[in-house]
């Protein structure tokens, strides 16, 4: 989303975080396919590192006033640049650049600034295995949910949590709609009573259980898993790593950010096969007592409490390197790891089909400009 990080002064300009496909939807380029040469011929008439004449204009005009910063939700290789971004918010883990050697980086994202609710509360645990994800067809919850079918027809009875938040205008091209149908097929009633699945319904939140509900589910159990096949910076990781659950995940998965490069075999099963996913959870719930988390190394490389001073720290060689000083002071420093991704409905543009905070529409970009003071 556009996220006011810093309002700009009379003597010093100000921060401006926008996403990936902000920046995406104020360019003229088209969005690239699977074919090479369509994507060449097209790129010469919709070039992907020019703006829009309207978007031009402007960001020429905010760029006087703010540092324009990009984040990235999503994992990119080779990507290209436009004008006027002064500096990239994500690791090397998750995005590559065709010209490296022209670009500012601050190596955080998302998945750095996680909310000071999660913590290891040291609870006794219900259950064996977490996971948390919407139905997208990258999450692979259907393979998860197959999974936990073989650990029961191979008679380890492990006590599961499925938290699921529905997708905005589920399809059965994008999503996982038979989640619900499968669940009721694939388990026996007295399964049921181990396999716990909590479906949220996507019109009541836009995120799903609030931090601190899930921050509780997170230190009830034993076991994380992530069977996504893609991501951006996966946050779910770094919550999981900072409440003290190790972790079981697609190996070839492509994504990354702070928590994911900290995943080693003290704290982590990877798996390559979706067929056979179920024997790295088994590994994990059987070998719990195996696992050595630093959980203070991870809390003060991923929570927001510990990384908001290390994203200042960058800030500050951003200002000095353009004559300015940094004051050390953020006008919305809180809860960025909900808002540098447009995870967040309580600004005067989000105004999209899905209530986030992202700018899809020119009436929004305006109300955004007006907000600038420009």
């Amino acid at each position: 989303m556009a996220h006011i990080l810093k309002k700009s002064t009379a003597t010093n300009k100000g921060v401006l975080l926008l996403t990936h496909k902000e920046i995406a939807y104020f360019g003229k380029g088209l969005k690239q396919i699977r074919y090479p040469e369509v994507n060449k011929i097209t790129n010469k008439f919709f070039p992907l590192d020019k703006y829009k004449s309207y978007y031009a204009k402007r960001f020429e005009q905010i760029s006087k006033k703010y540092f324009i910063g990009e984040h990235f939700g999503w994992y990119h290789r080779d990507y290209g640049t436009k004008p006027f971004i002064d500096f990239y918010l994500c690791t090397e883990s998750t995005v590559t650049f065709k010209e490296p050697e022209k670009v500012v980086t601050i190596p955080l994202s998302s998945s750095s600034f996680i909310n000071k609710i999660f913590e290891n509360k040291g609870y006794n645990k219900i259950y064996d295995v977490m996971c948390v994800s919407h139905s997208g067809k990258n999450k692979r919850l259907k393979d998860f949910v197959h999974s936990i079918r073989k650990l029961y027809d191979e008679g380890h009875k492990y006590r599961v949590l499925l938290i699921n938040k529905e997708s905005i205008l589920e399809n059965s091209k994008g999503h996982y709609v038979d989640l619900e149908d499968d669940y009721h097929r694939l388990f026996s009633t007295e399964e049921k009573q181990l396999f716990t699945l909590v479906r949220i319904k996507g019109s009541l939140s836009l995120l799903g259980l609030p931090s601190q509900a899930i921050s509780e589910f997170y230190n009830l159990s034993k076991v994380f898993a992530l069977f996504s096949e893609q991501e951006g910076e996966p946050r779910a990781i770094s919550e999981a790593l900072i409440c003290g659950l190790p972790v079981v995940m697609n190996k070839n998965i492509k994504a990354g950010g702070v928590g994911l490069d900290m995943l080693d075999n003290k704290n982590s099963v990877l798996f390559t096969d979706y067929s056979e996913s179920h024997k790295a959870l088994i590994q994990a719930v059987e070998n719990i007592d195996k696992f050595t988390i630093d959980s203070e190394r991870v809390k003060t490389s991923l929570r927001e409490d510990y990384t908001i001073e290390v994203l200042k720290e960058h800030l500050a060689k951003l200002y000095a390197a353009d004559g300015q000083i940094f004051d050390g002071k953020l006008d919305n420093p809180t809860n960025l790891a909900n808002a540098v991704n447009a995870h967040i409905a309580e600004v005067p543009w989000a105004m999209s089909k899905d209530n986030s905070a992202d700018i899809l529409s020119r009436k929004q970009f305006e109300i955004l400009y007006k907000e600038l003071g420009i």
